[in-house]
């Protein structure tokens, strides 16, 4: 009789399959990482184009002025009846989306039927520059024609909870972001860039980008008028635009926004 022997693996073989397993899953699962986080920023630019044409249909509503965005008025709820949906105020990638936020600054319970949520999540934050100017309670929002250069205004931008160190404070200016005595380091607290080291923000025209953080500040200032590391004075607070209150057109590049990007930038890194 023939005898057949029935060939087998050795241990050898055994490990380097398994070793090149391990090294294709290595290489493999920072891609898929990074594919499932693009299209939660997808998601989010979405999220941010709704609210963006939402905030458009509110501005045509109200005599071509955009919402207030903080201390006497809530852009949220301003335009939660063009939204009509509490998601689209939540970026899937905010680690504070969870959480919501009061709201009970509605300047005409009246003209929202009265059907308006007392809460929204954490994500956006309207450009304090263009909701609540000149500075202080008793504020108006700039108007549709005082933008110079609405593709390049940031009007919504991503944002965190800014405790300033201390997790017992939830943070002041909880719907909005930027003012002119912010310092570097409040603009790197306040601020979410956790789409691979990028932020989604929404401009003046209504298009939406997902932008590094430093791009937002230099060459061109596409925040305001920012104060130099809150110093109390900054590149805009001469001609043309001394005079403008805290104008949205300021498009000079401040040294301590700037630094402030820089520092949010490289906690993303």
């Amino acid at each position: 009789m023939r005898r057949t022997d029935k060939a087998g693996f050795t241990l050898i073989e055994l490990l380097v399959v398994i070793a090149i397993i391990a090294i294709l899953a290595a290489i493999l699962f920072p891609v898929f990482a990074k594919a499932r986080e693009k299209a939660r920023q997808a998601s989010c630019l979405s999220n941010e184009k709704q609210i963006g044409l939402g905030i458009l249909q509110y501005v045509q509503d109200s005599d071509e002025t955009y919402p207030l965005s903080d201390r006497t008025g809530c852009w949220e709820q301003s335009t939660y009846p063009y939204v009509k949906s509490v998601n689209v105020y939540k970026c899937p990638s905010n680690p504070d989306s969870s959480l919501n936020i009061p709201r009970n600054e509605v300047q005409d319970p009246a003209f929202y039927g009265g059907n308006v949520p007392a809460t929204f999540p954490v994500s956006y934050g309207m450009n304090n520059f263009l909701g609540e100017s000149p500075s202080g309670a008793g504020g108006k929002a700039q108007t549709l024609a005082f933008i110079r250069e609405p593709a390049s205004r940031i009007m919504i931008a991503e944002r965190h909870v800014d405790t300033g160190g201390d997790p017992n404070n939830d943070g002041d200016n909880q719907n909005a972001v930027g003012w002119t005595d912010w310092d570097a380091g409040k603009w790197s607290r306040a601020l979410f860039a956790g789409h691979t080291g990028r932020m989604n923000v929404l401009f003046c025209d209504g298009h939406v980008k997902g932008m590094k953080p430093t791009q937002t500040a230099t060459p061109v200032n596409m925040w305001g008028d920012v104060n130099n590391a809150g110093s109390g004075t900054g590149p805009c607070d001469v001609a043309p635009y001394d005079g403008d209150n805290n104008t949205i057109n300021c498009d000079q590049p401040s040294t301590g926004l700037t630094q402030g990007m820089q520092l949010l930038e490289s906690k993303y890194q």
